[in-house]
């Protein structure tokens, strides 16, 4: 779902894995201003080749989310970053994937 509220269509998103178990989501293009990847890295380190299998075992869940943003908005976000008064950067860079994407589940009739 978009920051406007539409549902994003399946065009513009691509699943590595099954719908239950995903292990990478892309959002959008890699040539647009904003590109969003959330990989289960419980799935891809418990292969028996994962450098923290051991890790992935013991842990519940295991998700990184990355967004990727270029142009206009990397510059938006550089000013931001620029006029902020704390180190702790990471609440407000958050924030601009929220502003970005909604993470939500579609429940579907």
């Amino acid at each position: 779902m978009n920051k406007q509220g539409n549902i994003i269509g399946s065009e513009h998103y691509k699943i590595i894995g099954s719908t239950e178990k995903a292990q990478t989501i892309y959002v959008g293009s890699r040539r647009s201003e904003a590109f969003l990847r959330i990989c289960n890295k419980k799935i891809e380190q418990a292969r028996s080749d994962g450098l923290y299998r051991a890790v992935s075992i013991e842990c519940k869940d295991w998700i990184r989310i990355e967004a990727e943003f270029k142009h206009r908005l990397a510059k938006e976000i550089g000013k931001l970053i620029a006029l902020m008064e704390t180190d702790d950067i990471y609440p407000s860079l958050l924030s601009c994937v929220l502003d970005r994407w909604s993470l939500v589940k579609n429940r579907e009739k």
